[in-house]
C-alpha cells in the first residue's frame, strides 16, 4: 500500500492528494517522454512527495517545481 505522509501532522495522503500527485507524475512523464516505471520518474516522484511533505501542496506550484527539474 502507498504510504506517504504530508505536512499536516504526518497523516497519509488522502485520495484527493494521491490523485493529484499521481496526475502530476503522469503528466511529467508524458511531457518529457520518460518511462513511468524508470529511474527518472521515480526520482521525480520522490522529489514531489518531499515538496508536498514540507508544505508545498498547491498543484500549480508543484507542477512548476517538477518542470524546473534538470
Amino acid at each position: 500500500m502507498f504510504q506517504a505522509f504530508d505536512s499536516r501532522g504526518g497523516q497519509p495522503l488522502g485520495p484527493e492528494e494521491f490523485s493529484m500527485v499521481q496526475s502530476l507524475i503522469r503528466d511529467y512523464c508524458r511531457e518529457r517522454m520518460v518511462d513511468p516505471s524508470g529511474g527518472e520518474a521515480k526520482e521525480a516522484a520522490r522529489e514531489l512527495l518531499t515538496w508536498f511533505q514540507i508544505g508545498v501542496t498547491d498543484q500549480h506550484r508543484l507542477r512548476e517545481l517538477l518542470n524546473s527539474r534538470n
